[in-house]
Parts: structure tokens; C-alpha cells; sequence
């Protein structure tokens, strides 16, 4: 009940000027993390390219930015594609919505904050939050509308086939004819079917936290592993622990180097795979791949005294290891076409070094 107040309530405010300009600036933040979303090719730039690259351009699905008026808001250009051709163009304007994500974000920032927390720290705790989640519009968008105007086509013809037969019962019926009471399940299945294919798209979105972890993994583990194989190395050395420790591997953790330390000598397959527990175990630190249910009570004592345990097995975080692998390659072989059905991963997280500093920076780390 409240929830729905609220939502009546930002419904019924008025935008301000300085939250409209701050709507827009945080629509080109987010933006900004979509490099693969550029400018619509419309109008008189379409008409200007040779035959054979405006019949691609035209009969290509598109999401792309278009500016609007002298303060250049964004709208996002999207092109629809059917079996035959395109279906629908659309410009979406979406300042409003990016107003209410900011009210959603402000409420946030207030719950989760201390009482002390000036309005200042407020204000950036939601601007940040806003872009996560115009973000997830963005990259929802396309998919989204794609299955109404699916749907609501045969829904269309659905409802054409209930109004006719009542036609016919109505033309009998003046003919003295009664026929029997027939219900037509169709309309009712294809919302049915409809509703499913949306909450299919929102518990897949719902997984892009774990699917973008899963692929920070397969990014850091080769890495990381190299270093803990020069790390065995070193082992005779006095200032081997200091190495383990510097530069970008400052986030060595002490309870895998004490077992590095302190394990068998072993041969040289048995050796690999111990470094290799211990490599896959620091890379699902550093991309804070966690157990969040279900976990020993010496995970539990761990995180407890600030070691940030996986509380997963070495089987189970190669596994995910794999799936990042897997996720990666499918980014890859879908890199610049944003419109194309994929994992949420890759139109949620890229990959580089500039996607994965935003991604730490919006977890509040």
C-alpha cells in the first residue's frame, strides 16, 4: 500500500527545473556506459547513404541516441523489425521515467543511510543509484517492447474472432437460430502466454548481478593464477609474503597464503591443482562471488572475522569459471548489436576496465 502511494504520489509531482536537468544528466551518465549505442542515421543523413548500405541501415533492428532541441536531450530511436521488414520506429522520450527512478533512488539513499547523512551525500548516493537503474531500462527496453508488439498482434486478431462471433450469434439469434454458449479460451491464453514471456525476461534480468560476476571471474582468474604459480616459487624467499601483497595483488588474502605456505610438498599435478584451488578461491573474492545461503559454520566465522570466504567449493566456483568463459565468448560474438536477444551480461556489463571501476563504484565500494 505504501509503495503504491508512493508511486501515485512522484506520479502526481511536477518536475522542477533543476530535476529535469539532472534527469537528462543522469540519461547521458548511463549512456555513457553504453558505448556500443550510437546516433540514429534518420532523415537526410538515411537518404544520403548509397542504395545498398540505407537498405541494410533500414531493414537492420535498431537502438540508437537521438539529440532533441537546443539543450540536445537524448531520446532513444528504436526500429522494430518483422519477418518482412520493419514494423515500427519509435522515439522514446524518457525523462520522466528517469524523474521517478531518481524519487525511487532518493528514498533509497534515505533508508539505507544514517540519520547524520547530509542532504549533499543523499543526492549522489541516488544520482548513482538512478543510473543503475535507467541502466536496466536501457538494456530492457528493446526485448520488452518486442514482445507486446508480439503479442499484441494476435491479440488483436483474438479479439477480432470474439467480436465476430458474437456477430454471428447476434445474426442467428435475429433469425430465430440460438446457438450454443461457447467460451474462446484464445485471447485469455495469449495474455497468459504474454505474462509468462515477461516474467521470463525479468527473472533472467533479475540474474545479471551473479551472470556479471561470473564473467569478471573468467576475466581475473588467469591472472591471478599466474601470480599464485610465481608465488610457489618464491617460497624459499624471506620477502615472499611482502611480493604476494604488492601492486594489483594487494588483495592476496593471508588464509590463502598461509596455506600456501603450509601445505605438503606434493608433486608437480598435485601442486597445480592445489594453485589452482587457491587462484580460483582469489579471484572469487576479488569479483565478490559469495555463498549467501546455506554455509558452514566456518564461512561463517570467517566472514565474520572480515575474510571474505567464497563459502563454495573449488568444483562448484570452476564451474562458474566456465560459465563466465561461456558468457564472454557469446558478448563477444554479439558485440555491436545491442538489439540482438543474448545474456543480460552482455548488455548489462561490458567488460572492460572502465565498466567493471563504475560496477565497483555503484556497489559502494
Amino acid at each position: 500500500m505504501q509503495d503504491q502511494q508512493q508511486h501515485e504520489h512522484a506520479e502526481e509531482q511536477s518536475i522542477s527545473e533543476q530535476d529535469g536537468l539532472l534527469s537528462i544528466e543522469i540519461l547521458k551518465k548511463a549512456l555513457e556506459y553504453r558505448p556500443q549505442i550510437g546516433n540514429a542515421v534518420l532523415g537526410d543523413e538515411l537518404q544520403a547513404l548509397p542504395p545498398e548500405e540505407k537498405a541494410n541501415e533500414w531493414f537492420s533492428p535498431k537502438v540508437a541516441i537521438q539529440y532533441v532541441g537546443e539543450a540536445n536531450i537524448p531520446a532513444l530511436y528504436f526500429r522494430f523489425i518483422g519477418a518482412e521488414g520493419p514494423t515500427v520506429e519509435a522515439f522514446f522520450y524518457p525523462i520522466e521515467a528517469v524523474y521517478f527512478f531518481l524519487t525511487e533512488a532518493r528514498s533509497h539513499a534515505r533508508w539505507i543511510s544514517k540519520p547524520d547523512v547530509t542532504e549533499e551525500e543523499i543526492e549522489k548516493i541516488a544520482f548513482d543509484r538512478a543510473i543503475e537503474i535507467t541502466l536496466i531500462m536501457i538494456d530492457n527496453f528493446y526485448r520488452r517492447a518486442d514482445l507486446m508488439m508480439g503479442s499484441f498482434t494476435y491479440e488483436v486478431v483474438a479479439q477480432w474472432r470474439i467480436q465476430n462471433r458474437q456477430n454471428v450469434i447476434q445474426y442467428h439469434a435475429e433469425q430465430g437460430n440460438i446457438l450454443a454458449k461457447r467460451k474462446d479460451p484464445t485471447l485469455e491464453n495469449l495474455i497468459k502466454l504474454y505474462t509468462k514471456d515477461v516474467l521470463q525476461l525479468w527473472k533472467y534480468q533479475g540474474q545479471t548481478q551473479d551472470n556479471w560476476r561470473k564473467l569478471s571471474l573468467a576475466e581475473e582468474y588467469d591472472i591471478i593464477y599466474r601470480h599464485w604459480k610465481r608465488l610457489s616459487k618464491m617460497l624459499s624467499d624471506d620477502d615472499w609474503r611482502e611480493y604476494a601483497k604488492a601492486g594489483k595483488f594487494q588483495d592476496t588474502p593471508h588464509d590463502l597464503l598461509d596455506k600456501l605456505a603450509n601445505g605438503d610438498r606434493l608433486d608437480a599435478a598435485a601442486t597445480d591443482s592445489r594453485l589452482s584451488d587457491l587462484a580460483i578461491e582469489h579471484a572469487a573474492r576479488r569479483v565478490r562471488v559469495i555463498k549467501r545461503r546455506g554455509v558452514n559454520e566456518t564461512v561463517i566465522k570467517q566472514r565474520q572475522r572480515g575474510i571474505r570466504a567464497t563459502g563454495y567449493t573449488s568444483t562448484q566456483l570452476f564451474t562458474f569459471l566456465k560459465e563466465g568463459r561461456e558468457l564472454k565468448e557469446r558478448l563477444n560474438a554479439t558485440e555491436g548489436n545491442p538489439t540482438q536477444e543474448r545474456t543480460p551480461v552482455s548488455v548489462e556489463q561490458s567488460a572492460d576496465s572502465a565498466q567493471i571501476k563504475k560496477q565497483t563504484h555503484l556497489s559502494g565500494n
